[in-house]
C-alpha cells in the first residue's frame, strides 16, 4: 500500500530519523522514514516498531497514539494525530524509552505517546511481558 497516494500533505514536523506530514484526514499524520538516514542501524525500523508494538501489545495501547496503517516497505506510517502537550504525564510508564515531553500529545483529552519507535521501548515491553 502506498500511503502517499491517500493523503500526505505539508510537512508538520521531524525527528532524527523521520519527517511528519499532515494527512488529508486532519485526525491523522504520516511519518516518513528519512532516506538520508537509511544506513543508520536503527533508522529504518522506527515505523515498523511502532506498528509492531501497536499490533502485538494491545495492553500498552492506553498510552500510545493509534497506528492506522503502514506501507509494505515500512517507509510510511499513518498514525492518529494529536495536539502537543506541554508536559509528559507524571505517571507515564517506564517502558517508554524516549520519554520526553515533545513525544506526548493529547487526543480526546488523554495524553498519549506519539513517538514510541525507539528500540529501547520494544525491548522494555518484551521484558515486561516475559515477566507476566
Amino acid at each position: 500500500m502506498k500511503i502517499i497516494s491517500f493523503g500526505r500533505k505539508e510537512r508538520i514536523g521531524h525527528g532524527c530519523f523521520r519527517f511528519v506530514y499532515a494527512h488529508e484526514n486532519p485526525e491523522w499524520c504520516v511519518k516518513v522514514q528519512r532516506k538520508d538516514k537509511a544506513n543508520h542501524k536503527t533508522s529504518d525500523q522506527h515505523n515498523y516498531r511502532e506498528w509492531l508494538i501497536w499490533n502485538e501489545y494491545p495492553e500498552c495501547r492506553e498510552w500510545l497514539a493509534p497506528v492506522i496503517a503502514i506501507s509494505e516497505d515500512r517507509m510510511e506510517l499513518v498514525m492518529a494525530r494529536g495536539h502537543r502537550c506541554k508536559r509528559k504525564p507524571k505517571n507515564a510508564p517506564k517502558w517508554i524509552a524516549d520519554n520526553k515531553s515533545k513525544n506526548w500529545v493529547a487526543i480526546n483529552g488523554r495524553k498519549i505517546c506519539c513517538d514510541y519507535g525507539n528500540p529501547g521501548t520494544l525491548k522494555k515491553i518484551r521484558e515486561l511481558m516475559d515477566k507476566k
